[in-house]
C-alpha cells in the first residue's frame, strides 16, 4: 500500500473513532441537576397585605413530587397558639416544608401579614432554603428571601400628663397619668424606670432591706406600665409608705423608656417631692457634759405594742444604729393613734467615767422642730455595767415607754436604767424571741439635725 492511501485509511478511521467515542460519552452522562430557588430574594409588603403567596420554583418540571424543606427566622413573630394578640404573620399549611408536585415547577408558602393595629418599626421574615429530598435537585441562586413588612400604622406618643409634684408621707396613694395621643387597639405595654432618693419595694426587697425602710411601692407594675386595648390613659397608683426615719425631702422618680411601638415623648420624667409628714422626733444624744468623745456606742431602738391570738408582745418598728459617738434620730408619725411604744436606749461601748446621755422628744409639724423649751427631754447616765452585747439582740432592754395620744406622745415612763428590777410598765409585755437585727450602719437621713 502506498503512502498516500496509508494516510487516508489513517484518516478515516480517526474521525470514525472520534466519533464514537463521543456518541459513548454523550449516552452514559447523567442529565444536569434541575435548580430549586425562590421566585424573588426580596419583598416588601404593607402591614395590611393580607395574604402574601411566596413561589419556590424549579428550572424545568421532573417527573416526580419535589419536597423542599425551609427555615424561617427574622425579627417579625410567627403566630402559634399562644401569641395571636402579638403576632406578626402566621403561615397555613405544612411549616417548615413547601410541594412541588410531579410535573410541574412550582410550590407556595402561603403567608398572611397581621396587622396588629399598633406602630413598629420595620420587621422582617427570613426564609432560607435548607434541604430538598430528590437527588435529581440542586439549590439555584436565590435560596433565601426576606419579606419587609412595613407597619400602616401612626405611631403612639406616649407622655406623663403632670411631670413634677409635691406630697406628704401621709398622703397615702397618689396617681400619675400616663397618656397616649390616641387610643391603643391592642393592650400595650411601656417599659419603666424608677430612680430617685426614695426607696421603692422592688429594691428593698431585692436587696433584704426591711420593710420599715421602704418608702413606696408601685400598685400593680414592675417595669412595665400596661395600657388597655382600646383606652389612652392609665393611672399609675403609688402608695406611699409611713415610715420612721427623719429625713429630708425624697424624690420618686418615674422614667417612661423605650419601648417597641411607641415613641416617648418629651414629658417622660415624672419627679414627686416627698416631704417628712408631722409627727415626733426621737432624738439620742450626748449633752455638752458627756465623755461621748470617748470610745462610746449607743443605739436607738423603737418599739410598737402589737395584740395577737398569744397575746401581747413588742415588735420593732425602727432603729437607728450608727458607730460610735453619733447621735442617733427616729420619727414616729402623727397619724399612729392610740398606740404604745417602747424605747430601748442601748449602751454598747464605753469607758469610765459614767456616760452621759439625753432623749429628747421634739414635735415636727410644718417642716418646723419644736422649740427646745417645749420639748420632753430625759436626762439619763449608764454605767460599764449596763453594756450589752451585741448577740444578745432578743433581750434588749425596755428603757422608756410611752403612748400617742391625739397625735401627741403622752404618758411618758421615768427612763428605767436597772438591769435588774425594770419595774413600772418597762418590760411589761414580751419581746419576740430570736429578733435578729443587722448592725448595718443604718440611720435616719445624715442632713437632719436636732438643736440640743
Amino acid at each position: 500500500m502506498n503512502k498516500l492511501r496509508l494516510l487516508s485509511v489513517l484518516t478515516v478511521f480517526t474521525v470514525v473513532s472520534a466519533l464514537y467515542l463521543t456518541s459513548c460519552k454523550d449516552d452514559d452522562d447523567p442529565e444536569p441537576r434541575a435548580k430549586v430557588s425562590f421566585s424573588s430574594a426580596n419583598i416588601s409588603v404593607n402591614e395590611d397585605q393580607g395574604d402574601l403567596p411566596v413561589t419556590v420554583v424549579l428550572d424545568r418540571a421532573l417527573n416526580e413530587d419535589v419536597v423542599v424543606e425551609y427555615s424561617i427566622s427574622g425579627s417579625a413573630t410567627r403566630r402559634n397558639s399562644t401569641n395571636a394578640a402579638t403576632a406578626d404573620y402566621q403561615i397555613t399549611g405544612t411549616i417548615g416544608e413547601v410541594l412541588i408536585p410531579k410535573g410541574q415547577t412550582s410550590g407556595t408558602i402561603n403567608i398572611s401579614i397581621l396587622n396588629d393595629g399598633v406602630y413598629e418599626d420595620d420587621e422582617t421574615i427570613v426564609l432560607t432554603i435548607d434541604d430538598v429530598d430528590s437527588d435529581l435537585v440542586d439549590f439555584g441562586e436565590r435560596t433565601q428571601l426576606t419579606i419587609t413588612i412595613v407597619s400602616d400604622d401612626a405611631v403612639t406618643v406616649a407622655n406623663f400628663e403632670t411631670t413634677s409634684f409635691t406630697v406628704s408621707e401621709s398622703d397615702g396613694t397618689v396617681e400619675l397619668l400616663v397618656v397616649l395621643d390616641q387610643p391603643t387597639a391592642s393592650d400595650l405595654a411601656i417599659n419603666f424606670t424608677l430612680s430617685g432618693s426614695a426607696l421603692d419595694s422592688i429594691r428593698g426587697s431585692s436587696e433584704d432591706i426591711p420593710v420599715q425602710f421602704w418608702d413606696y411601692h408601685i400598685e400593680g407594675f414592675t417595669d412595665k406600665i400596661v395600657i388597655p386595648a382600646g383606652q389612652s390613659s392609665v393611672p399609675v397608683k403609688i402608695n406611699i409608705y409611713s415610715d420612721f426615719m427623719w429625713e429630708d425631702r425624697e424624690t420618686i422618680e418615674v422614667t417612661l423608656t423605650n419601648t417597641p411601638g411607641v415613641s416617648i415623648g418629651t414629658k417622660s420624667k415624672a419627679t414627686i417631692n416627698v416631704d417628712q409628714e408631722d409627727g415626733v422626733v426621737v432624738a439620742l444624744l450626748w449633752p455638752e457634759d458627756s465623755n461621748a468623745d470617748t470610745d462610746v456606742d449607743m443605739d436607738l431602738f423603737i418599739w410598737l405594742a402589737l395584740q395577737d391570738d398569744e397575746g401581747p408582745f413588742w415588735f420593732p418598728i425602727a432603729y437607728s444604729i450608727w458607730k460610735d459617738n453619733e447621735d442617733e434620730f427616729l420619727f414616729i408619725p402623727s397619724a399612729l393613734e392610740n398606740a404604745t411604744f417602747a424605747a430601748s436606749y442601748v449602751y454598747y461601748s464605753g469607758t469610765d467615767p459614767d456616760l452621759k446621755f439625753e432623749v429628747q422628744f421634739a414635735d415636727f409639724v410644718d417642716d418646723q422642730v419644736e422649740p427646745l423649751a417645749d420639748r420632753d427631754v430625759f436626762p439619763g447616765s449608764y454605767t460599764l455595767d449596763h453594756i450589752n452585747k451585741w448577740d444578745e439582740t432578743d433581750n434588749l432592754p425596755l428603757s422608756q415607754m410611752f403612748d400617742m395620744v391625739n397625735s401627741k406622745l403622752e404618758n411618758f415612763s421615768e427612763l428605767n436604767l436597772d438591769l435588774e428590777n425594770p419595774g413600772g410598765r418597762v418590760g411589761a409585755i414580751p419581746v419576740p424571741s430570736g429578733l435578729s437585727i443587722s448592725k448595718s450602719g443604718l440611720r435616719s437621713n445624715d442632713s437632719r439635725r436636732i438643736e440640743k
